[in-house]
């Protein structure tokens, strides 16, 4: 007898991920958490003031843990970070802890 355990692939929705962004002092920073029982990854790109994540869900862990991924960015002289956010429904844009830009589609 055997036991399959189905692990769940696709790129998130934006009503499944809760955000949560802003600047403390000189750092900008980005939360996501996730659905509970559910782990967050990522797929993108990270240059020197940008990053572009694809963002999905990899697999259920089967449990009610949150699953909270933040991200930092230090001030880089004067020039904004940014985060671009690709969703299933949704690409969003953050810079230095305030959205920019949001496309639905």
């Amino acid at each position: 007898m055997g036991v399959g355990f189905r692990l769940t692939h696709g790129v998130a929705r934006y009503e499944n991920v809760i955000l949560n962004y802003g600047v403390q002092g000189d750092t900008a920073y980005l939360t996501m958490e996730g659905k509970p029982g559910y782990e967050l990854n990522f797929s993108g790109t990270t240059d020197k003031n940008k990053s572009s994540l694809k963002v999905m869900y990899a697999r259920n862990i089967w449990g009610n843990d949150k699953n909270i991924v933040r991200l930092e960015e230090c001030d880089k002289g004067g020039k904004p970070y940014q985060w671009i956010l690709e969703f299933k429904d949704r690409i969003i844009v953050i810079e230095d802890g305030e959205l920019v830009d949001e496309k639905i589609r």
